[in-house]
């Protein structure tokens, strides 16, 4: 069992914030787990982070995450299979591009976290599948 948890805010610093081009998808961070460890992952101006999580209960983990203002969408995926990508160390990568190489879903380049949204919710594929979505009503 792979479930990956993607996380999208409305708010965001850096440069990286010039491709937005929307206000309600400005950063995106990522929670994996494996049936065993839940691992947050982000991206910020100090590089990439990393955290265990002690709590493993993914339903009340999307629930904490709804609370927060700054989420605007949760989308919780199962992946069965990662798709391999390569590793190209001299591009510039945004969080959105971080956050799906991590979990290895296949949705094609991405340019901004709106983007990687909008392939999460309709893009299928036989290695990877939407479990739950939600979104903050605006």
């Amino acid at each position: 069992m792979n479930i990956a948890i993607f996380i999208f805010y409305n708010t965001a610093s850096g440069w990286q914030k010039i491709f937005n081009f929307s206000r309600e998808f400005q950063h995106c961070k990522l929670i994996t787990y494996d049936g065993q460890h839940m691992v947050f992952h982000s991206l910020n101006a100090a590089g990439m982070h990393t955290e265990v999580l002690r709590d493993v209960d993914v339903e009340k983990v999307i629930d904490k995450l709804k609370r927060i203002p700054q989420v605007s969408a949760v989308v919780t995926m199962n992946i069965s299979k990662r798709a391999a990508h390569v590793w190209k160390p001299l591009l510039l990568r945004s969080c959105n591009e971080h956050v799906r190489l991590i979990t290895g879903i296949d949705t094609g380049w991405t340019l901004n976290p709106k983007s990687l949204y909008k392939k999460l919710i309709t893009k299928h594929s036989k290695h990877y599948n939407l479990l739950t979505h939600w979104r903050r009503e605006t």
